[in-house]
């Protein structure tokens, strides 16, 4: 019942939980653990597409927030759950959030969005 989380702010958790429904970090947290599920269900094989290239590799690319850019999605996940746990990454959670939702929505449904090739790359970005 939790996911989609989308009531509050978002926010880094304030709290231990166990099975909520809602949290205080708000959509982030919701986020953060649909990007936790799609890269674990990739790297076991469970989403289909291409297994050669891991959605947990993929490079960030094109984004306007300094310091991500050429982290693989692997890496801002760390990013991203250091910030939700409430430890200081150097990044905004409204940034970070904003990532977390361009990464969960970019192969909505198992195919590539329009959005997908301006954000991720196989490669280090051009």
């Amino acid at each position: 019942a939790y996911l989609p989380a989308s009531v509050g702010a978002s926010a880094a958790l304030n709290q231990d939980l166990l099975n909520p429904t809602d949290s205080s970090s708000g959509p982030f947290g919701g986020e953060v653990a649909a990007l936790k599920l799609n890269v674990d269900f990739n790297d076991n094989d469970l989403t289909g597409g291409n297994p050669a290239v891991s959605f947990g590799d993929l490079r960030l690319c094109g984004l306007s927030v300094n310091g991500l850019n050429n982290q693989t999605v692997r890496q801002f996940l760390g990013t991203a759950n250091t910030a939700l746990g409430g430890g200081s990454t150097g990044f905004a959670i409204s940034d970070l959030a904003s990532v977390a939702i361009s990464l969960n929505s970019a192969f909505a449904g198992g195919s590539v969005g329009s959005g997908a090739t301006n954000l991720v790359n196989a490669s280090t970005c051009p």
